[in-house]
């Protein structure tokens, strides 16, 4: 597979897994923006529609222009869309950032296939753009259920952090109440304090008994 095949097979994978990815995360997505399951799945009629209004707009907007230079610009939408998905602070937010990769999706696709055509000999051009398509395929084997898998781990990891930071803290807590409190400071003993009383009452006699006789 030739450097330009092997790019537009990624480049294909890498659409194909984030079209299918997100069905398996919207539990996960509805509980990091507050927002029910079903609000969630609206998500994938979204980037359905991103896909088919962008296609025909990008197309007649592109047709002067090399064709190489609009896979590129695709490439960069695509990935600014799915930087500001990741950065959603909402809903809203989330769903114009899907819309907004999808865009790029359907006539990516299309000029991918002619570029992978045009790439080879004429005998050659259906095993060319086969290899490109490849990358859907590869998707839904590899890229989707990867996906999930990953950010499920990410997520027992989470789990397991704040379990041992818990279990620690818990810990600290006990090793204090089994610390010995300080001693306090030593106060005299009551017999103590009788004898001094005792002792100045004697000295208080004393003086007055000097005072008598005198």
């Amino acid at each position: 597979m030739s450097p330009l095949l092997f790019a537009l097979f990624l480049a294909t994978f890498a659409i194909g897994t984030t079209e299918f990815a997100v069905v398996g995360l919207l539990p996960d997505i509805a509980a990091g923006l507050g927002a029910s399951i079903s609000q969630m799945g609206l998500l994938v009629s979204g980037y359905a529609i991103g896909v088919a209004s962008g296609g025909p707009i990008v197309v007649a907007l592109t047709s002067s222009q090399p064709r190489k230079r609009t896979l590129l610009q695709l490439c960069a939408i695509f990935v600014a869309g799915h930087a500001l998905a990741a950065l959603a602070p909402d809903y809203g937010f989330l769903m114009g950032a899907r819309v907004l990769a999808a865009i790029s999706h359907a006539s990516f696709l299309g000029i991918a296939a002619i570029v992978a055509a045009a790439s080879v000999p004429p005998e050659r051009s259906a095993r060319a753009v086969s290899r490109v398509w490849l990358g859907f395929s590869a998707a839904s084997l590899v890229g989707v259920p990867g996906a999930t898998e990953r950010v499920a781990a990410n997520k027992k990891g989470r789990a397991r952090a704040r379990r041992t930071r818990a279990g620690r803290s818990r810990s600290q807590a006990c090793e204090r109440r089994r610390r010995p409190a300080s001693p306090s400071p030593a106060k005299p003993s009551a017999i103590r304090a009788q004898v001094a009383g005792s002792g100045a009452a004697d000295e208080e006699t004393s003086v007055i008994v000097g005072a008598t006789v005198v």
